[in-house]
């Protein structure tokens, strides 16, 4: 089978664990560019708190959705990137899960005049 070509990885979305002082914390992004340096494909991921990194295919391949949401592509180069995946539920559904994180905000409550109250 014939090489994906690097550019058609643009646009795709990857969800990427990283280890943090508490555990493990998930970050979604985006493949939002590519370039060749000393002839090998790098692949530039921005990620939801803005860090940002440059990854090799092999590095790139185990962390980025499919149409459906799940990490680790099919191997057999890029699934539809988000522009054809809009209108699939199941991949926005999972885009979204995988970007949740809890907010660090207090909890608070809306009275029945409406006044939000922190609790």
């Amino acid at each position: 089978a014939a090489a994906a070509d690097p550019a058609s990885y643009v646009g795709r979305l990857v969800r990427k664990a990283f280890k943090d002082g508490a555990g493990t914390v998930h970050f979604g992004g985006t493949v939002d560019g590519h370039k060749v340096v000393a002839k090998k494909d790098l692949f530039h991921v921005t990620y939801e708190d803005d860090d940002a990194e440059d990854l090799e295919l092999h590095e790139l391949t185990p962390i980025l959705l499919d149409a459906d949401g799940n990490v680790g592509g099919s191997g057999a180069g890029p699934a539809p990137g988000p522009a054809v995946a809009k209108g699939n539920a199941a991949f926005q559904r999972a885009t979204l899960m995988a970007n949740w994180k809890p907010s660090s905000r207090p909890a608070h409550a809306v009275s029945a005049s409406g006044a939000r109250t922190e609790s």
